[in-house]
């Protein structure tokens, strides 16, 4: 065996280990003489998806989002088979970190803000929806069929909007509320202004807070 393919070996060997029966180069991939930039960026994206996409998330994707899961699950299809591209495996693994993150989003709007993590799921189940229609709009070539799933997906976006535009309103109220906050806080620091500065002149000068309890 040829240095190069021992090296392909170890480097699928690499990835296989990364991310245990998940997806692993598969023998046509190891057979062809793929350039070492590719392998290495596999072997670095199946490092993080196993970090960032843990069985943990999995699970609450499983029963928050599972379009997530469904949509996981078709590119999991299609980067498994014996004639699994670079690009498909490549793919399949960062969803797995973007679902990551999406996972860790989802988790904590749905501690500290119920409305927010409400608004959050109805937009990403619809957009995952918006690809499912997109995908059977260019499968068909049936024009009356073509024309229901267009009104489908003009619905599903005005709605994904909608949504959109709520989160966006909350994060601005909540950023708005911040602001306030902060010149109240300008406000009362101007209000005591000399006590502030006899503080620091004590610190520098004496070593002592004259106001300390």
């Amino acid at each position: 065996m040829s240095p190069r393919k021992q090296q392909r070996k170890r480097h699928g060997l690499t990835l296989l280990i990364c991310i245990g029966s998940l997806v692993a180069l598969p023998p046509h991939l190891l057979a062809q003489d793929l350039s070492g930039e590719i392998e290495a960026e596999l072997v670095r994206m199946s490092a993080e998806a196993k970090t960032k996409f843990t069985a943990e998330r999995s699970a609450f994707l499983e029963r928050e989002l599972p379009e997530a899961m469904e949509r996981l699950r078709l590119y999991q299809q299609a980067a498994t088979g014996p004639e699994a591209e670079a690009e498909a495996i490549h793919r399949h693994l960062e969803f797995q970190v973007e679902l990551g993150h999406l996972a860790n989003e989802l988790s904590d709007a749905k501690r500290f803000n119920r409305r927010v993590y409400e608004a959050m799921k109805g937009y990403h189940r619809l957009e995952f929806k918006s690809y499912t229609l997109a995908e059977r709009y260019h499968k068909t070539e049936d024009e009356k069929e073509r024309g229901q799933i267009e009104k489908s997906l003009r619905e599903n976006l005005a709605e994904s909007f909608r949504l959109s535009q709520e989160m966006r309103e909350i994060e601005a109220r909540e950023v708005e509320k911040e602001v306030k906050r902060i010149w109240a806080l300008l406000k009362k620091r101007q209000e005591n202004r000399d006590v502030i500065v006899e503080r620091r002149f004590s610190e520098l000068i004496l070593g002592v807070d004259p106001f300390a309890w």
